[in-house]
């Protein structure tokens, strides 16, 4: 005779029997989903920025107020992770140790630039001078990183602002904020942006190109 099996001789398993590590296969599955729905989103967004070559933006770069700055072509880190929050508190926790720094080792270029003895004594204690900011020369997501040599003390008004003018002009469209493969920037020399000139004129500096990322990771 064949045995019957009976219900009280069968075991029901559960996931854990049949895979220990099912939570972290969840998870794992849940961030590459995530992961692939946002690449699809950058991608689509990529597609409708209009994208014009260097001779277009080397134009736009020369009729705007860019004195002593060069024109830089960057490419886009593909294995860039956006951290908003991380590199804002980073990039909060750097300063302070960036603008003593200057009021150290860059005198010159601070009185050149037109700050005041009192605000460059107000520096060495971390305190930022009116109307003007920390700028960071390369974007991270296309190779900076936030370091000194990255860094520069800039005026707020006209030229930090013209700067982002210039960079939203590539990476705006109606279909919201895209980062396109190749970005032109206009990019400062040294640790302090002293202006060539008093009478600011568009462009000024050289129409470089230099290919500061790679779609490989970084520089």
């Amino acid at each position: 005779m064949t045995d019957q099996k009976t219900s009280s001789d069968m075991v029901e398993l559960n996931g854990e029997d049949v895979y220990p590590d099912w939570e972290n296969l969840l998870q794992s599955h849940g961030a590459a989903q995530t992961e692939k729905k946002q690449s699809d989103l950058d991608i689509s967004l990529e597609m409708l920025v209009d994208c014009k070559g260097l001779t277009y933006w080397q134009d736009i770069f020369n009729q705007m107020n860019f004195p002593g700055m060069d024109l830089m072509e960057v490419t886009r880190d593909t294995q860039y992770l956006n951290q908003p929050l991380a590199e804002h508190k980073l990039l909060l926790k750097k300063i302070p140790g960036f603008l003593q720094l200057l009021s150290e080792e860059n005198v010159n270029d601070l009185r050149m630039a037109g700050i005041a003895e009192s605000n460059i004594f107000a520096m060495g204690r971390g305190i930022m001078p009116i109307n003007w900011t920390v700028h960071l020369k390369y974007p991270l997501d296309y190779g900076g990183k936030i370091d000194f040599d990255n860094m520069i003390l800039i005026q707020i008004e006209p030229f930090h602002e013209e700067i982002h003018s210039f960079l939203n002009k590539q990476m705006l469209s109606k279909a919201g904020v895209a980062r396109p493969k190749e970005l032109y920037i206009p990019v400062p020399s040294g640790r302090v942006y002293i202006p060539m000139n008093t009478v600011f004129s568009g462009g000024g500096g050289k129409a470089a190109i230099q290919i500061h990322g790679n779609e490989n990771g970084g520089r």
